[in-house]
């Protein structure tokens, strides 16, 4: 059943090395890394204290070749402690403040010996800070949920807030725009400087993409798909993968001169770096 499937991964994980692709591809075979992988960034971008050691819930299709999958849930105790929260030291530091119990991360720290694993978490992390996880995205969606629910707060305090005036909890309540705003805006360089810790990262550079003609094109990155000009920080020594997709009518080109013909492009930067897809 799910629980003898479940061991069989982790026994997996305890057994075998991961940095052979032969055995890291039998655990992609038993779970989906990627959503694995997804999931715990946005479970430490948003620094939640109850977590992983509760409120986790994973689920696998009971087919043969059902993989397991996570899913988000519960996440009242996020944007826990200051922006500059290291929630990866709580997985992979059993010393550190906080640190969850071995049980509870032991899968994901796991899956760190395989550097396959290690190098799309580090990319796809950057690529969610780039876009989804930036502030230009969480704090427009903050403010945006915040004014969905502002014309009822009002009666929903004065009903179930009664410490206080309903007017007064109603200013406290205001004053989370400002502060959880500004955390969202200084969570991203955090994250980043603790990515670069834990991995021994050593620099970061920019990724620029363009499409010619403009708009002529997509692309797919490890985690999202974008559209360019595109723009966005990784660290140098982790390789990038990036794929042009044309729009409808037209092909891929090429991406100009001493690079690869396939609209694939894996590559490792040292310093800034500009890729420019041609379309037809």
């Amino acid at each position: 059943g799910d629980a003898l499937h479940y061991q069989a991964l982790l026994q997996t994980i305890r057994s075998e090395d991961l940095a052979d692709p032969e055995l890291y591809a039998r655990v992609e075979q038993m779970m989906d890394v990627d959503n694995f992988a997804t999931y715990h960034i946005v479970e430490l971008f948003f620094a939640g204290r109850d977590w992983p050691q509760n409120n986790i819930k994973f689920w696998r299709p009971r087919t043969a070749d059902g993989r397991w999958r996570w899913l988000l849930y519960d996440a009242d105790s996020t944007f826990g402690g200051g922006a500059n929260f290291d929630s990866l030291a709580r997985l992979l530091v059993p010393s550190s403040p906080g640190a969850t119990p071995a049980w509870a991360s032991e899968l994901f720290r796991g899956l760190f010996a395989s550097p396959s694993f290690r190098d799309a978490f580090i990319t796809r992390f950057c690529d969610l800070l780039n876009g989804p996880l930036g502030p230009e995205r969480t704090v427009g969606l903050l403010r945006m949920g915040l004014g969905t629910i502002a014309h009822e707060m009002l009666r929903h305090l004065a009903r179930w807030r009664h410490d206080r005036p309903a007017e007064s909890a109603l200013t406290q309540w205001q004053g989370f725009d400002a502060s959880m705003s500004a955390w969202l805006e200084a969570r991203p360089n955090h994250v980043r400087a603790h990515l670069a810790a834990h991995f021994g990262l050593a620099g970061e550079y920019t990724l620029s993409i363009e499409a010619d003609p403009p708009g002529s094109g997509t692309f797919h990155l490890t985690a999202v798909d974008v559209e360019a000009p595109y723009s966005g920080r990784y660290f140098t020594g982790v390789p990038i993968q990036v794929t042009a997709i044309p729009a409808p009518g037209l092909e891929f080109a090429g991406w100009g001169p001493d690079l690869p013909e396939s609209p694939t492009l894996r590559l490792t930067p040292e310093g800034d770096t500009t890729l420019r897809a041609t379309f037809r």
